[in-house]
């Protein structure tokens, strides 16, 4: 058996209620999570180096500095990174899409967060030629 069973998330939001639903929806499905109230205690959270970091959850209201700038950090520690974001779908940049690939726009529901985060985590790291 490996070290850790499960996979770790680190889920970062401002609002302490929806951090504490989003940390309990993943832990019912099997996830262990480590919550923050911000981007600079997620990247922090992630350079630890402690547990290994399979998905970072960042909701770019909390992040003070531009939310590409906090996902290309976490990248190089998580190579997935989840983007929840203000608005629909077409209110986020397309420089923003191209380069963290996977967004979450606000509000969404329950199921749509975790059916997102399994399909993430379902995707290799790597593609092969």
């Amino acid at each position: 058996m490996g070290k850790w069973l499960k996979r770790a998330l680190v889920v970062t939001n401002d609002d302490g209620l929806v951090r504490d639903e989003i940390s309990s929806l993943l832990k019912k499905a099997g996830f262990e999570v480590v919550t923050t109230p911000n981007g600079s205690e997620a990247l922090s959270l992630c350079r630890d180096g402690s547990r290994p970091v399979d998905l970072a959850v960042i909701d770019t209201a909390v992040v003070k500095t531009n939310p590409l700038e906090i996902s290309e950090c976490v990248q190089e520690i998580s190579p997935r990174v989840l983007l929840l974001a203000d608005g629909e779908p077409d209110g986020v940049s397309d420089f923003l899409r191209s380069q963290v690939g996977h967004i979450l726009p606000k509000p969404f529901r329950r199921a749509e967060l975790l059916g997102r985060i399994l399909e993430i985590m379902d995707r290799p790291l790597c593609l092969s030629a």
